[in-house]
């Protein structure tokens, strides 16, 4: 197998940077990633074991419920992880965080202004209707429903 420009780079980023010698496996992420870990380290000083950490996170966080896995027989799960960021203050553990998750918030807020708007739409549909209640039938409009990907900061 042929050694890509990108992997020698990381490669020799990785060394440079002492990896192997903090145990982080960062050879589990596809080269790509590992660029941004590199990338995030070098030009904004990111801590690459805080990113490493936060950017697989903050896949599972878009993933969500998109895709499972089948575990055995009918149990299948989805990609869920669960991380506690433990360093003292100062270390670097926010600003990693706020940048990688920053298109999460941002779809959550566009998902936000979208339930806004099928509220007011269906307030609207329930007002033309003449009822102050949501209506039985099948007809009738259906109340919206938020739908975000937040996590629990």
């Amino acid at each position: 197998m042929q050694t890509t420009a990108l992997e020698l780079t990381n490669r020799l980023r990785a060394e440079a940077g002492r990896i192997s010698e903090s145990g982080l496996p960062l050879e589990v992420f596809p080269q790509r990633v590992q660029e941004i870990i590199f990338n995030l380290a070098t030009y904004e000083n990111f801590n690459i074991e805080y990113s490493a950490s936060i950017l697989l996170s903050a896949v599972a966080a878009a993933i969500g419920n998109s895709c499972q896995i089948q575990i055995k027989g009918n149990w299948r799960t989805s990609p869920s992880i669960y991380m506690m960021l433990v360093g003292r203050p100062g270390l670097g553990k926010t600003p990693p965080l706020s940048f990688l998750y920053r298109p999460i918030h941002e779809q959550d807020d566009r998902m936000f202004e979208q339930y806004l708007q099928e509220c007011d739409e269906y307030e609207r549909a329930l007002a033309t209707s003449g009822k102050n209640k949501e209506p039985d039938n099948s007809l009738s409009p259906r109340k919206p429903q938020l739908v975000t990907c937040r996590f629990a900061a």
